[in-house]
């Protein structure tokens, strides 16, 4: 009996090694057939260098305001007295922009007493009220990838009420949510792909939009994820708008403006052409970077990018070119408090980053560099 026991024990055993090699085979075959997908894939990417805003990009729904605004009437937010809250998109523009009110904007606006509702707006009441108002800071928080018009407003909303909810003492601000179109698509690598290029474009129609804003006025960037790529896009392009002789850019190269990156995701293809990075340094003067080294999609983005132009450049990179042009820059690694996660909120629920990032808000001052590297 003690004979056959340890028989029918061994057995089990043996079907117990044979079961696990199997399991393994199978994961590794998924895992090869994910990798396989991805090389084939890539072989089908557009470049991200491409100029053209009439790219061949699927195309993201476009619904009337009035539309929008039902998706958020019954969010609250509460707003400090003084402080100013805008969700501006450029969710519709698929020609140049050459006025601001071709953009969609909402005002977190005082109605019916004290009652406060997201009210239908003209951006151009956003850009006379940045010109003329100094009393106030304007901050742009730029979303990432898989954000809807929805999401936009709650998430922006949370940003702003994270920062500056709890914070009586700060100056007044003038806080912009700014919304391009990164809805979420259940081809995820495609989604990204897709998203990376519109980053890329609409950052491209905020640089036009910077020519009707007073540059003496000048303002923080808060960019998470890919809208990090936005930012460099729009700082890339003035810029370029610049070394064209374009006077409104031209002297927001002299001022300059400042940005803290959460997360940041730049495409490597973009960022090594033409000296797109360089470039851009001429309008950032300051860049603070929040990185994760645990954050599971920054990860992925670079790892699943191996066979394609989409690679995501590391920040540490970026952050050396831009040093290079004469940015004033700073890495602070925040995965003690943030974990594997790669979500906004975490950011700014935080005590310890929000608190971070809130003192990087500094505007600075006016970039002092030769003009010899303008």
């Amino acid at each position: 009996m003690l004979f056959f026991g340890n028989k029918v024990k061994n057995m089990m055993q043996g079907r117990n090694i044979i079961k696990m090699v199997t399991i393994g085979r199978f994961m590794r075959s998924i895992i090869l057939a994910q990798l396989v997908l991805l090389a084939v894939w890539g072989c089908e990417l557009r470049h991200l260098g491409a100029q053209s805003t009439s790219l061949c990009l699927p195309q993201h729904d476009v619904a009337p305001p009035s539309s929008y605004l039902r998706l958020v009437q019954n969010e609250s937010v509460c707003v400090r007295p003084g402080d100013d809250v805008w969700w501006i998109s450029s969710r519709n523009l698929h020609t140049e922009l050459v006025s601001p009110n071709q953009l969609i904007a909402f005002r977190y606006a005082a109605l019916d007493g004290e009652q406060v509702h997201w009210q239908l707006a003209q951006a151009n009441d956003f850009v006379i009220d940045h010109n003329d108002n100094s009393d106030r800071q304007t901050v742009f928080y730029v979303h990432g990838n898989r954000t809807n018009v929805e999401w936009s407003m709650r998430r922006g909303v949370q940003v702003y009420q994270g920062l500056y909810g709890n914070r009586d003492d700060a100056p007044p601000v003038r806080f912009v949510i700014w919304h391009w179109p990164a809805d979420e698509n259940y081809l995820r690598i495609q989604e990204y792909e897709d998203n990376a290029m519109r980053a890329i474009i609409h950052g491209r129609h905020f640089s036009r939009f910077m020519h009707f804003l007073n540059p003496n006025h000048s303002f923080s960037f808060i960019g998470f994820s890919l809208g990090f790529q936005f930012v460099m896009s729009a700082a890339e392009q003035t810029a370029k708008f610049a070394g064209e002789r374009n006077e409104q850019s031209q002297a927001w190269c002299e001022r300059g403006v400042h940005v803290v990156a959460l997360a940041p995701v730049v495409a490597n293809d973009w960022s090594i052409q033409e000296g797109r990075i360089e470039r851009a340094s001429q309008l950032v003067n300051k860049v603070i970077a929040f990185d994760n080294r645990s954050d599971l999609a920054l990860k992925a983005f670079k790892l699943k990018s191996v066979a394609d132009h989409y690679k995501c450049i590391d920040s540490s990179k970026i952050i050396s070119i831009l040093a290079q042009g004469g940015t004033t820059s700073e890495q602070i690694d925040v995965a003690e408090w943030i974990g594997r996660a790669h979500e906004i909120k975490k950011y700014v629920t935080s005590d310890v980053v929000s608190a971070l990032i809130f003192e990087s808000l500094d505007l600075g001052s006016p970039k002092e560099q030769p003009s010899s590297m303008k």
